[in-house]
């Protein structure tokens, strides 16, 4: 669920993922959520998008900020998107943000196809 989506440097973004009912999972939120607040550090149309984000939760192992670089580089055919991470949570494994991010991805990817037809 999207709370709040202001797509401008200094914008802030709020957003709520919710795991599958029966799913077991916690999520960083203690409900079966995983919340996080984030706000555009940069934000260059057509180049990069600089997040800082922080996740809503009591844990502390899922405190801190951390930031999120997208770079968007034409490439033949289409749009070649690079995204790295800093200062990752402790709670939050490596391989369970890049398999997170890979599934934003392809997501992403759906949608596009969606459109280009």
């Amino acid at each position: 669920r999207v709370h709040e989506f202001e797509a401008r440097e200094g914008g802030a973004i709020h957003i709520t993922l919710h795991y599958p009912a029966g799913s077991g999972e916690a999520g960083k939120s203690g409900d079966g959520s995983d919340g996080y607040r984030a706000r555009f550090v940069e934000l260059e149309p057509y180049t990069r998008i600089v997040q800082a984000i922080e996740f809503e939760s009591d844990d502390a192992d899922y405190s801190g900020e951390m930031r999120m670089t997208v770079d968007l580089v034409e490439a033949r055919p289409g749009t070649r998107l690079t995204i790295d991470f800093d200062n990752i949570p402790p709670g939050i494994a490596l391989e369970d943000n890049r398999r997170g991010t890979e599934m934003s991805l392809e997501k992403l990817a759906v949608l596009v196809d969606r459109r280009a037809c």
